[in-house]
């Protein structure tokens, strides 16, 4: 990938982490959750904002709204949360926002990326990674934020242990990212991380004898559909023949086609 390419994609990964931890002191974590579940429309949205090459279909489109609905939904008739005091204001909801546009541009820049420079999987993943270790080690430096993080490990030397194990533990859900985005795209893993936590929400539920309301397990069919709906129309997208006289790779080989047409004009000649 080209440097222009590298740093937007870092420079967008690093804002929709940074502006969703800023927006926790404006908002209250349910609604930070709740406008977070709709990542999958952020990436829908943005790209024909920003006039990106990257065309979606009209069953992605489909899928990602019966999704996002159907988590919103479980989020809003969440008893237990729509019971504790809220603390938002229009601060809150700019910067959890613009953490939304910033997941949309990741999307999108990254799936044109896949595209025009056909990065591997550990490509992406070290391009990201070296970038973005830049960029926070700057913003950690400027805002006097490294100084107390030293301070903290100084005093609780324990930590050290706990932060080699998460970082043990984020590379290797890194590469499952990352070969996610190589073999499928960049809105099939916003689906599975968007679903991922709903799914960890009903086996927690599950596994300690809760009971879901009506609303809640409606929106629990409304994500199956989702999920099931775009398994079925990507499986119908892949099954499409090609157009033109394919090889027995499956590809339209243009040469041999006007190779063939030419010897079909010299016999005519003849």
């Amino acid at each position: 990938m080209d440097l222009k390419s590298e740093l937007t994609i870092a420079i967008c990964s690093f804002g929709s982490v940074f502006l969703a931890s800023q927006a926790l002191a404006h908002i209250s974590f349910p609604i930070q959750a709740l406008m977070k579940s709709s990542k999958i429309i952020s990436i829908l949205i943005v790209a024909p904002l920003v006039r990106s090459k990257e065309k979606f279909t009209i069953s992605q489109y489909i899928c990602g709204f019966i999704i996002t609905t159907g988590i919103v939904l479980f989020y809003l008739t969440d008893e237990k949360k729509s019971a504790a005091p809220e603390h938002n204001d229009l601060i809150g909801i700019l910067l959890i926002s613009a953490s939304l546009f910033c997941d949309g541009l990741l999307g999108t820049r990254q799936s044109e990326a896949k595209k025009k420079f056909n990065p591997s999987s550990w490509d992406q993943m070290e391009s990201l990674n070296k970038w973005c270790s830049i960029i926070c080690l700057l913003v950690a430096v400027a805002s006097g934020q490294m100084r107390g993080f030293l301070q903290f490990v100084s005093k609780y030397p324990e930590v050290v242990k706990d932060i080699f194990f998460m970082t043990i533990l984020g590379t290797t859900g890194q590469i499952f990212i990352f070969y996610t985005i190589f073999n499928f795209s960049p809105l099939i893993l916003s689906i599975i991380t968007t679903t991922r936590k709903f799914f960890t929400v009903i086996f927690s539920v599950v596994l300690h004898g809760h009971l879901f309301n009506t609303s809640q397990w409606i929106s629990v069919a409304l994500v199956f559909s989702g999920v099931f709906f775009e398994m079925i129309s990507g499986d119908k997208h892949k099954k499409k023949p090609v157009t033109g006289a394919p090889g027995a790779d499956g590809v339209d080989h243009p040469q041999k086609i006007d190779s063939q047409t030419q010897g079909n004009n010299d016999k005519k000649s003849k």
